[in-house]
């Protein structure tokens, strides 16, 4: 049962509304570009591992994709996917390498080879058992059974070749091919099935680990070191991508391709809340929306329903997407 679907991550959306406000000669934009494919590598390998978890869906199998979970303070821990079951819990880390890997065990070290070149790898191996360390310490301090999790990783790519040295006793254990997942997960069911049930209410086990999941926060800008000011400001058009539209008579009106529509600001708010700041003032939007009138900009605020802090001059708009 799926009880927490994967979701478009928010620095993929970030990165995404970055590269439609940068312009194409500014000198960070392949960076951006090569973190977005990064980005989405990972995303699009952690979803396609859906479709071996499909015959999943007994209310004995809980999945929740990406749980960021507190232990104290800013100490974070996060996991892929989570699959909680009544006699055990599993931890998946999903890479969606290319190439040919080999799992070293002299230096626990993972190697790449792609396209005749050889380079070292973050090996998820050890990634995957501190998340399972950490996964049982956040249980005993929040007072929840301790019961067994078994780490795994798992290679989204059906193309990837997986060697590993004889040695190395949790590669050979631990990392899958994303199509031998199914089989594994049924081992491991069959062997903790005969043991005594340890959650007897697998919901609200799966509902307290969502209620406690807080998501990352990004600020792209801040990570790739792109000022603000490197930022194009305009309502973007949701049909040619050209920036700016213009306000005529209620309605957004792109000058490049003639497209019109009353709701084109909203797109282009959404990338100022992923890129500039939650909060908005009459006085910013004008001022990213290429507005002159303050009356108008009041009434697309008050069309959104935000919420709000301030009185009229100073007024605070939390925007939410």
């Amino acid at each position: 049962m799926m009880k927490k679907a994967i979701q478009i991550p928010l620095k993929v959306e970030s990165l995404e509304a970055a590269l439609l406000r940068l312009s194409k000669n500014y000198v960070k934009r392949p960076r951006v570009e090569q973190e977005l494919g990064k980005a989405k590598a990972g995303y699009f390998g952690e979803k396609s591992i859906d479709y071996y978890l499909k015959d999943f869906s007994s209310n004995h199998f809980h999945i929740l994709h990406d749980l960021r979970l507190r232990i104290a303070n800013d100490n974070f821990f996060q996991i892929d996917i989570l699959i909680n079951t009544p006699n055990c819990l599993l931890i998946i880390e999903v890479k969606n390498y290319v190439g040919s890997l080999y799992f070293d065990g002299n230096f626990k070290q993972l190697i790449r080879e792609k396209n005749g070149v050889e380079e070292g790898m973050e090996n998820p191996i050890p990634q995957v058992i501190n998340q399972q360390r950490k996964l049982k310490k956040w249980l005993n301090i929040n007072n929840l059974p301790s019961l067994p999790i078994i780490p795994l990783v798992v290679i989204a790519n059906p193309t990837t070749i997986i060697k590993a040295s004889s040695d190395y006793k949790e590669a050979l254990e631990m990392v899958y091919l994303a199509d031998n997942l199914p089989a594994k997960i049924l081992s491991i069911q069959q062997t903790f099935n005969t043991r005594r049930k340890i959650i007897h209410d697998l919901d609200s086990f799966s509902d307290h680990l969502i209620n406690c999941h807080e998501p990352k926060k990004v600020d792209i800008l801040e990570q790739l070191k792109v000022p603000e000011s490197a930022i194009l400001t305009g309502v973007h058009c949701p049909n040619c991508s050209a920036l700016p539209m213009e306000r005529k008579k209620g309605s957004w009106y792109c000058p490049k391709c003639l497209f019109e529509s009353k709701e084109a600001h909203i797109p282009s708010l959404k990338h100022y809340y992923l890129l500039l700041g939650k909060t908005i003032t009459n006085q910013k939007l004008r001022n990213f929306l290429h507005l002159p009138s303050p009356y108008t900009a009041s009434r697309i605020l008050k069309s959104m329903n935000l919420k709000y802090t301030g009185s009229t001059k100073f007024r605070q708009y939390e925007l939410h997407f």
